[in-house]
């Protein structure tokens, strides 16, 4: 990375009043994806670490700092927030990586699907107000997002995350799906959100609302809401076979994902 300048802010309203005069510095948080990405070319950047909005933390919340091997060490926390933290490259990059970087590449984001999943909130710095503006992940997920200073969440009591990869070095996602269910509180209701597909992540409605129609056999509606999965599940690759067998894969993931949600009560 070829700095030219780095600026320091100590807050979120200084963050917003260096983004109106200079969008085009790099936010440096954990540097895994921020550092690679500017490698060849003269940039100006502002460290995160001071800003103490980004630092918060607890059982429903975190900042957008948080490294993602906090998380998965974290046993307090959804067990599909701490598989999809663990399920990220090695600890070296654990260590650094964070939450907000994660969620802020939307591919993979192996992090924002899991966080779907726990239908959650994204405190995103609007800019202009110089304040934190929360909006369903969903949403922002779909567009091009502000920088995100926290996320929240309403945890379902079981929760599950799978995920099918290329077996190598840097090998790309083929597949991840998380799931939530709420157990026999309310038994006909389930979440589903998929990645890596070649698309953002995103949420499942219709396999959702499958299970829902077969919430008298659990076993049953985990099969047949992952055969919604595949046909619902948007895939953004081009070739034919790619495509078929990347749905394949979700039927297969969705299945497995609500079965030991199911299972583990």
């Amino acid at each position: 990375m070829n700095v030219s300048t780095v600026h320091h802010v100590r807050d979120v309203s200084e963050l917003a009043a260096l983004l109106r005069s200079r969008p085009q510095v790099v936010l440096l948080g954990g540097g895994t994806l921020a550092v690679p990405a500017c490698r060849d070319r003269k940039v100006e950047i502002v460290p995160l670490a001071a800003i103490e909005e980004l630092h918060r933390y607890g059982t429903r919340e975190i900042g957008a700092a948080t490294t993602l091997a906090r998380i998965a060490a974290d046993q307090t926390l959804p067990a599909v927030l701490r598989e999809a933290a663990s399920s990220v490259a090695g600890p070296a990059v654990r260590n650094l990586a964070t939450a907000g970087g994660n969620v802020g590449s939307r591919q993979p984001a192996c992090l924002a699907v899991a966080l779907l999943a726990l239908d959650a909130a994204a405190g995103e710095l609007a800019v202009h107000e110089g304040e934190i503006a929360w909006h369903p992940l969903e949403v922002v997920l779909r567009r091009q997002p502000a920088p995100v200073i926290a996320l929240r969440w309403s945890p379902p009591p079981f929760s599950a995350f799978e995920k099918v990869g290329v077996r190598a070095a840097g090998g790309p996602n083929l597949a991840t799906v998380a799931a939530g269910w709420w157990g026999a509180d309310d038994p006909a209701r389930c979440s589903i959100a998929v990645g890596s597909t070649g698309t953002v992540p995103h949420r499942l409605r219709h396999a959702e609302k499958t299970w829902a129609g077969h919430a008298g056999d659990l076993r049953e509606a985990a099969r047949a809401s992952g055969a919604a999965a595949a046909r619902e599940v948007r895939v953004g690759v081009r070739d034919p076979g790619e495509r078929a067998y990347r749905r394949h894969l979700v039927a297969s993931l969705v299945e497995r994902a609500l079965l030991r949600c199911v299972e583990a009560t």
